[in-house]
């Protein structure tokens, strides 16, 4: 995504293929896991993130921090 002859994109570019690893190797092995990110992270919005995401039924939960101190 992106321009990928930038090299911060292309490294942000693997970042996102590397945590879409992750997710389907913990829903192989049957684990649990928790990716944590702001609501405007554009992240979940990579194709290979989103769609490890949608094909492992991942659940969104959304905390709203104020309850612990932030604004």
């Amino acid at each position: 995504m992106g321009n990928v002859s930038h090299p911060s994109v292309a490294f942000h570019n693997q970042v996102a293929e590397f945590v879409a690893n992750v997710v389907w190797t913990c829903a192989a092995l049957g684990l649990f896991y928790v990716l944590e990110q702001p609501l405007s992270s554009v992240l979940v919005h990579h194709p290979h993130v989103s769609a490890a995401l949608r094909g492992t039924k991942a659940v969104r939960v959304s905390v709203p921090l104020y309850k612990f101190g932030a604004n």
